[in-house]
């Protein structure tokens, strides 16, 4: 029967602000891999959206996000991906690359297999943006006045993506790793994503 060590995945992750995450190591693993897997639901994020001088005419709108802000905005995009290594001769590092940066650690060989979860923002906020953005000046053509304002004006639609349809000019996430006997191959992944988008004051 394998025994189960509970260590800490971010500790010694190097990212700005990077929570640390528990995650499991599992000695004796048969394969070499490192990998990454989505949550069974779709990602959700919801963008309120306004224009930035309501006082303009609607066909000079600036719609830009006012919710959410901030650090809001920075946890509406983490995913908590499971993460999942395993080398037959020692795992000697294992990094994730995204739209929200890089993570490596160093194993140097001191286990052969770990898994656990590991949260990453997955998501570039600009991309986002610039669908909801996209959708608020449609609606506002379409309606010809601002939509916000105006009965019977679209002001909100939700926009599905995922790997057969990437959110547009975000970055697929990446993780790498190798062990003491070689370079494991580079994996990639396109977050599934439903994006709401609604118009208001």
């Amino acid at each position: 029967m394998r025994t189960f060590y509970c260590l800490m995945l971010c500790a010694t992750l190097h990212a700005g602000g990077a929570v640390a995450q528990p995650i499991r190591t599992n000695p004796g693993g048969a394969q070499d891999y490192v990998i990454l897997r989505q949550p069974q639901n779709d990602h959700e994020v919801i963008l309120q959206m306004r224009p930035s001088d309501p006082s303009a005419q609607p066909n000079e709108f600036d719609w830009q996000r006012w919710d959410p802000n901030d650090g809001g905005y920075t946890e509406a995009r983490r995913i908590r991906w499971r993460a999942a290594a395993s080398c037959g001769t020692g795992i000697d590092w294992i990094a994730i690359a995204g739209p929200g940066g890089n993570q490596t650690r160093g194993i140097h060989g001191s286990m052969d297999a770990m898994s656990g979860h590991t949260v990453q923002d997955s998501f570039d906020p600009n991309a986002l943006d610039q669908v909801c953005a996209q959708f608020a000046r449609e609606a506002t053509q379409a309606c010809g006045e601002n939509p916000i304002l105006e009965a019977g004006c679209q002001t909100e639609a939700t926009f599905v993506f995922g790997p057969t349809r990437p959110l547009p000019r975000s970055d697929v996430l990446r993780v790498s790793g190798s062990c003491l006997g070689g370079t494991l191959p580079i994996r990639q992944y396109t977050p599934r994503l439903r994006l709401t988008c609604r118009l208001g004051e």
